[in-house]
């Protein structure tokens, strides 16, 4: 056991985000850290989740006024718990973190290529987009050089960053099979086939193309679909509920989250009891690059996966047993025979559970704060 007192902050996410509560957190909770995290919940309270002081502050719309503040009241609030670490998981909190927080004590967890969802999405005004990726990025190598170590959630962003900072580690998001997994892929016969859509939920991660694929299923089969997930705009959670009544979908679709996050235990059960699930994503640079954190939920469940059809994704899958794209369920539509084709993919489904598994990840993260710790 250790006394080492490690804080997460965040801006936008859920104080029980995936990655930064129940796979860092909770990893360095039982590997003897005490443990903080501050970021948002509909709660906005001081609690304890799991052994560990969580701080939240009210969710707030990503095109808010309040986002500018927020990084600072996260910061101060990280400043005045005197941790041993402080760890940043977006880029926003870098500026306040540089002139309130010791720099030899922040480690960043780099999610995603800031710099490409600039470009690529239209959260801002496309004449800001390059001057804004640009600094984030400037503000980001001048971060890392003085900084503790960094962690990066995908192999592609470890050559943007190792040359900056020696102490990098890639700690993918691997996923955490709940410990009581019911069991599935009982035989689809006279029967409806169960389709599921999880994860952030908006346009750019295919909310609405999955509707729609999900009425042509309908037309051919008989299908039900669980959308369980958060929508940060609450603007495209009534569009997806208006789209779903105008199909004359109400009846086959459920909702569980919608405008409040989901836990990721109740996420992961999801999907391990679906027949199917889809990963609809916007062929966009700052996408189709990655290897999103759904395909290791997918692989670990051996649930299938209908993808977007994508050559990187096709590769991935073809190695790895994946599921379908989009261009080949269509097909199986066509010709009747999804329920075949989806019966074959459950008996050729490899008990590999553990190479996708956050188990190995894990020791990967405890031994590199132990070492920068000096433990």
């Amino acid at each position: 056991m250790n006394n080492a007192r490690i804080c997460h902050l965040t801006v936008l996410n859920s104080v029980l985000h995936s990655r930064i509560f129940f796979k860092q957190a909770i990893s360095q909770q039982k590997a003897g850290y005490q443990v903080f995290v501050i970021g948002c919940s509909a709660k906005q309270e001081t609690y304890y989740q799991q052994e560990i002081q969580v701080f939240s502050l009210p969710f707030i719309n990503r095109t808010s006024w309040k986002r500018f503040f927020r990084p600072w009241q996260v910061v101060w609030k990280a400043r005045n718990l005197k941790t041993n670490l402080y760890v940043l998981h977006t880029p926003e909190l870098i500026l306040p973190a540089i002139l309130l927080l010791p720099l030899s004590q922040i480690v960043y967890d780099i999610h995603e290529d800031y710099l490409q969802n600039i470009l690529s999405e239209n959260t801002y005004p496309k004449w800001i987009r390059k001057p804004l990726a640009i600094l984030v990025r400037s503000l980001e190598y001048f971060f890392t050089q003085r900084i503790a170590g960094i962690t990066v959630a995908e192999k592609i962003f470890y050559p943007i960053f190792f040359p900056k900072n020696k102490q990098i580690v890639i700690i993918e998001n691997k996923c955490i099979l709940p410990n009581q997994l019911e069991k599935k892929h009982k035989p689809l016969v006279n029967r409806h086939i169960n389709f599921v859509l999880t994860g952030n939920l908006s346009e750019t991660w295919g909310l609405f193309s999955a509707i729609h694929l999900f009425k042509q299923i309908v037309a051919v089969e008989e299908a039900f679909l669980t959308i369980a997930g958060f929508c940060p705009h609450s603007s495209d959670y009534e569009n997806a509920v208006l789209l779903i009544q105008n199909l004359g979908l109400k009846d086959q679709v459920k909702w569980i989250g919608g405008l409040t996050p989901v836990p990721y235990p109740e996420i992961m059960q999801q999907i391990a009891i679906a027949d199917a699930g889809f990963a609809l994503y916007s062929p966009k640079p700052n996408i189709i690059t990655r290897t999103p954190t759904k395909f290791f939920e997918y692989l670990a469940t051996q649930t299938p996966l209908i993808f977007t059809d994508v050559q990187s994704w096709n590769f991935f899958s073809a190695e790895n047993h994946l599921g379908f794209n989009t261009t080949e369920l269509i097909s199986f539509l066509e010709r009747k025979i999804l329920r075949e084709k989806l019966q074959l993919f459950y008996k050729q489904s490899a008990e590999n559970k553990e190479v996708w598994s956050w188990e190995y990840e894990q020791k990967k993260l405890i031994d590199f704060y132990s070492n920068i710790l000096g433990q």
